[in-house]
């Protein structure tokens, strides 16, 4: 039976090449808090890019797509019509806060064959009913 370790040789160079290329990064943070029957809520989303790079030209996935942040926020407040229902909550919520262009792939790495762009600034508003 064949060894499949790498040879010295071949892991030296295999850890050089992966030491030359940035770490992807996501992190999220978000926020709830509120008074009574209103709370408000908001979240950062931060991607460090997603790796790319075109084969003939440079090594697939040696680059990576411009890094970006999203902030979201929202409110929801809690209406009580009547004794005899449960609260009705109103919210609104806005999505991509500061209208950020940002693309989160480049659409020339491995399995990509189209750039693709993050959402742009969106309003929503929701009605929901306890059970």
């Amino acid at each position: 039976m064949r060894d499949s370790r790498l040879s010295p040789e071949r892991a030296d160079a295999l850890a050089e090449l992966n030491s030359s290329r940035p770490v992807k990064v996501i992190a999220v943070t978000g926020g709830k808090g509120g008074v009574g029957k209103t709370t408000v809520s908001a979240n950062l989303i931060y991607g460090s890019g997603l790796r790319s790079g075109d084969f003939p030209e440079v090594a697939p996935n040696d680059t990576h797509a411009t890094p970006y942040v999203s902030v979201n926020t929202g409110i929801a407040h809690d209406v009580h019509w009547s004794t005899d229902y449960k609260p009705l909550t109103v919210r609104f919520d806005v999505v991509n806060l500061f209208d950020r262009i940002y693309q989160l792939r480049t659409g020339d790495g491995i399995g990509e064959f189209a750039p693709q762009y993050g959402a742009r600034r969106g309003y929503y508003f929701g009605l929901s009913q306890k059970l």
